[in-house]
């Protein structure tokens, strides 16, 4: 009977440890850890349109819009309860950022060009929902610099606010997205206008044999031998003529074995362009504009019908990084691309 108690006895101070320790245990929890925030998605950063990768905006063809797409999340522990979020303009700190100097080049959009839902509700089970911004293109498409604008939440129904991230500030260069560099740089008929803003601007060049073509990101697309060979991307049904005669090609990275050209080709005579012998600016990025005249390159009626070609020459994994190819009236068009960018 004695070992009985005493056996006993132990049991209920072990039992009394355990429940001390979880108690201790809940209790660093309930202290410690910080109660759910909620925040808009990458918000410590500055997000610049169309630098910003992966792609977040679209086009909408049939309204004329640009899309892009923001994100809201809450953080913590705590139960999925359902939630909502207000979202509002933060114009003053665009003004802010620009007058400090910390925009560039940048001026602020006005409440017309942009909209978006005052409210976001995020459903009970989620810690997340995606919200839109509609920009109307007609508005901006005239702009010769970047413009900014800013989202800022507000007013939670449930749970609180991340202050340090609850503002998304949104640089966009239409310009660039467009592939039009100044207001004066626009397709037109019987000009080169090749530009590769958007993943599916890919989807118009066709590669020849093993040449893998990538979009790395907005305004760059890389081109990679993978055997030693000749290999090229090509736009087909190319419609070009003599009222655009320079030819010229933006390229960022050349092979560091081997060389590239551009080429064209009407089923009959090829025009071959050679970076050896055209005439180079080079930007302020690093990258460099290559130009030649087509008229003495070739001897091509005033209308070529055919293929456009970037060429490499190389050996295994070499690469070309470029940004576009395009035809201007003159040479001294292609300077509007040096003074711009300064």
């Amino acid at each position: 009977m004695k070992r009985n108690k005493e056996m006993a006895l132990k049991y209920l101070v072990l039992l009394l440890m355990v429940t001390s320790l979880l108690a201790c245990k809940q209790q660093v929890i309930d202290d410690d850890y910080p109660p759910a925030q909620i925040s808009i998605t990458g918000a410590q950063h500055t997000l610049t349109i169309p630098n910003s990768n992966p792609v977040n905006y679209q086009i909408d063809e049939a309204t004329n819009q640009l899309v892009i797409t923001l994100g809201i999340a809450r953080s913590g522990l705590e139960s999925t309860d359902s939630f909502s979020v207000g979202i509002s303009p933060a114009q003053d700190t665009i003004a802010s950022l620009i007058e400090s100097g910390t925009l560039k080049r940048t001026i602020p959009m006005t409440a017309e060009m942009f909209s978006f839902p005052e409210t976001v509700i995020v459903e009970q089970g989620n810690t997340g929902a995606e919200f839109q911004v509609t920009i109307a293109i007609d508005r901006i498409a005239s702009a010769n610099q970047a413009l900014a604008f800013g989202v800022r939440l507000n007013s939670p129904s449930k749970y609180q606010l991340n202050d340090k991230l609850s503002t998304m500030i949104i640089v966009l260069d239409y310009r660039k997205i467009s592939g039009n560099l100044h207001p004066g740089d626009q397709p037109a008929e019987g000009r080169i206008f090749e530009t590769f803003s958007r993943p599916e601007d890919i989807a118009t060049w066709t590669t020849q044999y093993n040449l893998v073509t990538e979009f790395i990101a907005p305004d760059k697309v890389r081109i990679t031998q993978s055997t030693n060979d000749y290999w090229s991307a090509l736009r087909k049904g190319i419609t070009y003529t003599s009222s655009y005669p320079i030819l010229a090609i933006r390229v960022y990275e050349t092979p560091t074995s081997g060389t590239w050209l551009l080429k064209g080709y009407d089923g009959l005579i090829d025009m071959a362009a050679r970076p050896g012998v055209a005439e180079t600016m080079t930007m302020p990025d690093g990258s460099t504009i290559y130009y030649w005249d087509m008229t003495q390159l070739t001897d091509l009626p005033g209308t070529f019908q055919g293929d456009i070609q970037v060429v490499t020459e190389s050996a295994t994994n070499q690469s070309l990084t470029f940004s576009w190819v395009k035809s201007f009236t003159d040479k001294q068009s292609i300077t509007a691309y040096y003074e711009e960018e300064l």
